[in-house]
């Protein structure tokens, strides 16, 4: 009835942002900064619309906006803040461990990453990868090092969806070199729930290809408690299968404490007889302080061939903010 009507625009737009409909908030209160340049009350709505739509620079931007009209504004600080805080920041973790099989065991570098936060939403990382050396009965047997390296990004593109990409190059005994293309989807549900779906191509000139298929799902238990079930269908020589549980505590923000198990099928070739695969794990990351953060883990394993084998591993992690040089 009143096209020009203020009040009436102004209330569509904040009930489309409380009833999470962002794409509309946004829309509506692009047209009301539009008609009202100066009004930090609009900026601020607008900011908090793009942030829901995982659209943070546009958000950073009008943040800056308010704060060059009024330079006090809190809620503009408050959140440019943490929008400035999720880009630049540079990290290098580290992490060496040791492995024992029966009889061999073996001390080593397990992994090294390097990764790169782009903004809020984009991260891109580089890693030297050794475990599968660490934790192989054949190789700890014959001494024998497994190099992996893994280029990778994971980008959350939209408010409900991230992706994570991976390529990787990994030498075997033999002169045998497998490529590795692996990709994961995640879906975020309303109140922290999130489902999760990806897989994996195996591909090597001397051996035969390799694929895998995985789905899984995250529960919250309360404000820090999440339990997260996970399949995963396995396609070597043989169909496998497992199924893989974590239980996962933030005790702060900056850190945490995971606990789970992993069961499963596994040919066993000696016998030709599908054999269970079992294991039980845990690992924590905590803040140290400033920059630092620690990593432990410990986990015990049985093969389709009855080898156990047991794991222990520590490592750090540093994150440098890359505006402050």
């Amino acid at each position: 009835l009143e096209p020009a009507n203020t009040d009436a625009a102004k209330g569509l737009a904040y009930t489309y942002l409380y009833k999470g409909a962002f794409s509309k908030a946004a829309s509506a209160f692009e047209k009301l900064v539009q008609k009202y340049p100066a009004s930090t009350e609009y900026r601020i709505a607008l900011a908090l619309a793009y942030m829901n739509l995982q659209k943070k620079n546009r958000a950073q931007a009008q943040f800056e906006k308010v704060l060059a009209i009024d330079g006090s504004n809190s809620e503009a600080k408050k959140y440019n803040e943490q929008i400035k805080s999720g880009k630049g920041i540079l990290e290098l973790s580290a992490v060496g461990g040791f492995s024992g099989s029966d009889d061999v065991s073996k001390f080593g570098l397990r992994q090294i990453q390097v990764g790169y936060h782009v903004n809020n939403e984009v991260f891109v990382y580089g890693r030297y990868d050794n475990s599968l050396a660490q934790d192989n009965y054949f190789f700890l047997k014959n001494n024998f090092n497994s190099n992996g390296f893994v280029g990778g990004a994971y980008a959350r593109w939209h408010r409900l969806i991230g992706s994570k990409f991976e390529y990787g190059y990994r030498t075997l005994p033999g002169s045998t070199d497998q490529n590795i293309y692996q990709t994961e989807q995640i879906i975020f549900l309303p109140k922290n729930f999130s489902f999760k779906f990806g897989g994996s191509i195996i591909t090597a000139r001397q051996l035969q290809d390799e694929w895998m298929m995985m789905g899984g799902t995250s529960i919250p238990a309360g404000k820090k408690i999440k339990i997260e079930p996970n399949y995963y269908f396995v396609h070597r020589l043989y169909n496998e299968h497992r199924f893989l549980l974590n239980i996962s505590y933030a005790a702060t923000p900056k850190s945490s404490i995971t606990a789970g198990l992993l069961s499963g099928s596994e040919k066993n070739t000696k016998t030709n007889l599908t054999s269970n695969v079992f294991a039980v794990y845990a690992y924590s990351n905590f803040h140290i302080k400033g920059a630092f953060s620690g990593l432990v883990l410990g986990r015990y394993e049985k093969d389709a061939f009855d080898r156990n084998t047991f794991i222990a591993a520590a490592g750090f992690r540093i994150a440098l903010d890359t505006k402050r040089f």
